[in-house]
């Protein structure tokens, strides 16, 4: 069985799972409906936490931009005078 053409065949019996009668395809549609509308809202919380996060995150590099706009140098970087190694 190395060959992918010996593999077992799975097929679905699509006309077990249609629904039967009016009120079954009613209910398929229903159930559509409410997975599209979980889908919406998922979609809908994602957007809303991505523009938390821009917004988020344009203030804090605004705030660090201009924090180091006035921040001192902490020290200053002098001319190289050689080593001090007596070896």
């Amino acid at each position: 069985m190395s060959d992918p053409r010996d593999m077992p065949r799975v097929t679905i019996n699509w006309a077990q799972f249609r629904p039967r009668g009016w009120r079954g395809w009613i209910a398929a549609a229903g159930f559509l409906a409410v997975a599209i509308a979980v889908l919406a809202l998922i979609a809908i919380i994602a957007s809303t936490l991505l523009v938390v996060a821009l917004i988020v995150g344009l203030g804090s590099a605004a705030a660090f931009f201009i924090g180091n706009l006035f921040r001192g140098k902490k020290r200053e970087v002098g001319p190289y005078r050689g080593n001090w190694d007596d070896a």
